[in-house]
C-alpha cells in the first residue's frame, strides 16, 4: 500500500500570494507572517522527525488582516 503524497506549500508561492492580497507589505512583515504561519508535524518542534508546513490559509488570513490597518 503505497502513502498518499501531499503537496506542502513552498515559501516562494506563499510570498507570492501574500504579496497579491498586499502589495504593499515589505521583506520583513512577509517573512514574519510566513514564520508565524508554520505548523509542526510528525514530531516534536526541536526533534528530528520534524516537518515544518506553511498553513498557507493562515498566511492569507494574516496577509488580509494587514490590509485592514491604517
Amino acid at each position: 500500500m503505497q502513502t498518499p503524497v501531499r503537496s506542502n506549500p513552498t515559501v516562494g508561492s506563499v510570498s507570492r500570494k501574500v504579496m497579491e492580497v498586499n502589495p504593499n507589505l515589505g521583506v520583513q512583515d512577509i517573512i514574519y507572517i510566513i514564520r508565524q504561519s508554520v505548523m509542526y508535524e510528525h514530531g516534536i518542534k526541536d526533534g528530528f522527525t520534524k516537518t515544518e508546513v506553511i498553513d498557507e490559509k493562515k498566511a492569507l488570513a494574516m496577509a488580509r488582516a494587514t490590509c485592514s490597518r491604517g
